[in-house]
């Protein structure tokens, strides 16, 4: 009994810890956030603040101990207790009532999924064979344990980014035996921070009911529900790519400090999965081009210094598991094996899976992603019949465009049998590209009733400027 008391008490405080180096990291980046846009934020860097300090760890040769890596967060506390001074963006405010009701759904299915998900620990598959089994490899080493993951190539992906398994390795050395079971709150965790990211993209001060229902809508999507809060870290991913399109939202809008906080997204993008170190490296693109353009103004220098943290973030796994000896077949043949035949012999069956993802039901016969085409189809519609959001309009259909394109890449040049590989990547894949059509959706809503708060107009017009 005194163990598990102890295991319990361990565990809650890693959690807890996750949580405040995100609310610190917000706090720092986002000084503007409030409410549940400050909550999602912390619920997706705080993971990452605690992988990089792993990775530091193992570089300067101290262990993977838990109350070692948690210690040096808790005297930060103080901070969040400050006022920053800054003033809550126009985005966060507006319909309290509609937005409570938003919030508590998302933390009902968050935790509903925990109840779904938990009912057996992580033991099989891709949760266990990609990333558990890398997790208690770390915590049994307390570091990186690199002569281990050389000889375990063959046992599954020892070559992915690892913020997943360096969360992960911090609970089962709690506890290794429960550790199988500790580390489901993780992923509810996850559907959380995306839940509560879906209803900043889109609500309307003008019309909180309205986006409640749409918020709603969004929350219970039958794709979402079904793989979110499981044991991989796709629906981390899906809510760090809706996190990266808000923080470029914010930054053409003008918010304090939205280029680091865009950054941070990046670097924590770029750790979850190596599919978020390709977006990530899209997306400082994006930003480079941006920066470039007359329209970035004063912003330029922050903007360079940016650009070179977020290059290091983005290389910084790749560069890793490269002097590790561990390589990555996809990602490291990609542009060898880019050319004009196999991609016209496989696009075909790659669009056609596409259209199947989307259109498709899943087994329980649920349409996968229920209203939300069509949905998105009258957001993109209204959107591009306002001047304002036009720009911004053409830019999240070509994000959308581009992200799909970057995954037909992939697939096109796989040197796995692309009947397996689109079997059992592309509905995990094409999640990710949700986001998009969220942020369009919330586009949409906004400007269908004709709201010209600073956030959209500005966002309208930064991004026609840019054409991005």
């Amino acid at each position: 009994m005194l163990q598990l008391f102890g295991t319990a008490i361990g565990t809650l405080l890693v959690y807890a810890t996750q949580i405040l180096a995100g609310a610190l990291l917000t706090k720092a980046l986002c000084p503007a956030v409030r409410g549940a846009p400050f909550w999602g934020r912390a619920l997706l860097l705080g993971p990452w603040a605690l992988a990089l300090q792993l990775l530091v760890y193992h570089a300067i040769g101290l262990p993977f101990a838990p109350w070692l890596v948690v210690l040096p967060w808790w005297p930060c506390l103080v901070l969040l207790r400050r006022r920053s001074g800054a003033v809550a963006e126009p985005v966060a405010t507006g319909g309290e009532g509609p937005r409570r009701i938003a919030v508590g759904l998302a933390l009902a299915v968050s935790v509903v999924s925990l109840v779904g998900f938990g009912a057996e620990p992580v033991h099989d598959r891709d949760a266990m064979h990609n990333f558990a089994v890398f997790g208690r490899v770390f915590a049994a080493h307390q570091s990186l344990a690199i002569e281990a993951l050389r000889g375990m190539v063959d046992a599954g992906h020892a070559e992915y980014p690892p913020l997943v398994a360096l969360n992960e390795a911090l609970l089962f050395a709690v506890d290794e035996e429960l550790g199988a079971w500790t580390v489901l709150p993780f992923f509810a965790l996850a559907q959380l921070a995306l839940g509560l990211l879906v209803i900043e993209a889109v609500w309307s001060a003008a019309r909180p009911w309205r986006s409640l229902a749409v918020a709603a809508l969004l929350l219970l999507l039958p794709q979402w529900l079904v793989t979110v809060g499981s044991a991989v870290p796709d629906g981390r991913l899906t809510a760090t790519v809706l996190l990266l399109g808000l923080e470029a939202r914010r930054l053409v809008a003008g918010a304090a400090r939205a280029e680091f906080a865009g950054v941070a997204a990046v670097g924590a993008a770029a750790l979850t999965k190596n599919e978020g170190v390709a977006v990530g490296a899209m997306a400082l693109l994006v930003l480079a081009f941006w920066a470039a353009r007359r329209g970035a103004g004063s912003r330029r220098p922050a903007l360079i210094v940016a650009l070179a943290v977020g290059a290091a973030l983005v290389a910084l796994w790749p560069l890793c598991r490269t002097w590790m000896g561990l390589h990555d077949e996809i990602a490291d043949g990609l542009l060898r094996r880019l050319t004009l035949a196999p991609l016209a012999a496989r696009m075909p069956e790659i669009v056609a899976t596409w259209w199947e993802l989307a259109a498709g039901v899943l087994p329980t016969g649920a349409p996968r992603w229920g209203a939300l085409w069509p949905l998105a189809a009258l957001a993109a519609a209204v959107a591009f019949a306002r001047e304002r959001t036009r720009g911004a309009a053409v830019a999240l259909v070509l994000a959308w465009l581009a992200h799909l394109g970057l995954y037909t890449a992939v697939f096109a040049t796989t040197p796995h049998q692309l009947d397996w590989h689109l079997g059992t990547a592309a509905p995990r894949l094409f999640m990710h590209t949700s986001a998009w059509p969220v942020l369009l959706l919330g586009l949409g809503n906004a400007a269908l009733d004709g709201v010209q708060n600073r956030t959209v107009a500005s966002t309208g017009a930064g991004l026609s400027e840019a054409r991005v």
